[in-house]
């Protein structure tokens, strides 16, 4: 059935299943692989919160890859090459089990070689587990692949509900950031005609919602809340072909960020805490813009109706400033890392590490303004 966007949106994820137990419904699907080799990657704190699931997979015969680090893992060449020499021509499965990196990696492997990928989720942290796209570093540069989305997602409640506190405040953080990503894919469609599905953008308002509605829970029923809208966010990417209903301004300041600290060999903090903090410095970019709306019809020559829609697309993110606000106190620690000039250092550099159009892309055109 067609949605009102004019596409017909398939769910080409086989099964989500996030339980109290999940070895055996993990090994039952795996029966389906018995002539063919299976490689299960994880990274050293997964394999521990992790240990009794790895060692009941070993203790069926199943080998279990970990990729040793002394520092964070990152999404390098070097992990991309480690993945790629633990394969066979018999390997017919490729499963992850961890979270951001972990997932970008083995997902870009598996369709590198053209075989499926399952993730067995650990965290909360980000949205990537059911999406197609994977940032990728390559010679330092983060460079995204569009990959395939992962056939199957598995989740054992007692560790995402466990995880380090850091890793649900990251996808707090993600979440949020889909305010300013909404806001630039609607604006990117009142400005350009740029294709946009109203029901990917309604539906991610309203598990926003959901959230702020619900953030006085437990932090167990919290990081349950966040990984279920989490999960859904990376559906409706698959649903568009690529990140853009998660994806704007916010993630290239975090990106650019990102690349900023491994070049200078600093620790690389959570992308959903960093995505988080650049989500208020988008929002103060729109608060701007609103003020200045005159420039934006005058340049891109808009009419009542463009400026009209575009008003209250930006109104509606506004709505959210008090809540992204709040989230600024639980990574003050982060954001007093970076000076002023080094975030419109980010925001000058977005328009360049990715071609995609965001509110980065009207400063860009006016010139930064008093930035």
């Amino acid at each position: 059935m067609l949605c009102e966007c004019g596409k017909d949106h398939k769910d080409i994820i086989e099964s989500i299943r996030v339980e109290e137990k999940i070895i055996e419904g993990l090994l039952e699907d795996l029966k389906e692989y018995n002539t063919g080799e299976v490689l299960f990657v994880t990274d050293l704190p997964v394999s521990k919160a992790y240990q009794l699931f790895i060692t009941e997979l070993e203790a069926v015969g199943y080998c279990v890859y970990i990729l040793k680090r002394e520092d964070d893992l990152l999404p390098d060449e070097q992990g991309v090459g480690e993945i790629i020499l633990q394969t066979t021509q018999a390997t017919k499965l490729i499963v992850g089990i961890g979270s951001g990196t972990l997932n970008d990696l083995c997902r870009y492997v598996s369709y590198r070689l053209n075989i499926p990928y399952w993730i067995v989720m650990s965290a909360p942290s980000m949205d990537g587990y059911a999406s197609t796209a994977s940032p990728i570093l390559v010679d330092g540069f983060k460079k995204t692949f569009y990959c395939h989305v992962a056939k199957r997602i598995y989740g054992q409640k007692d560790v995402i509900n466990h995880a380090p506190s850091d890793m649900i405040v990251a996808g707090l953080g993600d979440l949020l950031g889909k305010i300013t990503a909404l806001t630039d894919w609607k604006m990117s469609h009142i400005l350009h005609g740029e294709y946009f599905c109203p029901m990917i953008y309604r539906n991610l308002y309203d598990y926003i919602d959901n959230l702020s509605d619900n953030l006085s829970i437990s932090q167990e029923e919290l990081g349950e809340l966040i990984c279920e809208s989490l999960i859904q966010s990376g559906i409706y990417m698959s649903y568009v072909g690529n990140s853009r209903p998660a994806s704007g301004a916010e993630h290239l300041i975090s990106h650019t960020l990102e690349m900023e600290s491994i070049k200078k060999g600093e620790k690389v903090d959570f992308h959903g805490i960093k995505v988080g903090m650049a989500t208020d410095y988008v929002l103060e970019l729109y608060k701007d813009l609103r003020q200045n709306i005159d420039k934006v019809k005058d340049h891109y020559q808009l009419d009542s109706k463009q400026v009209s829609d575009l008003l209250s697309t930006i109104d509606k993110a506004l709505e959210y400033e008090h809540l992204v606000k709040d989230y600024q106190q639980l990574i003050l620690n982060i954001r007093k890392k970076y000076s002023k000039d080094q975030i419109l250092y980010a925001m000058k550099q977005g328009p360049v590490i990715r071609d995609r159009f965001t509110i980065l892309s009207i400063y860009q055109a006016l010139g930064w303004g008093n930035l």
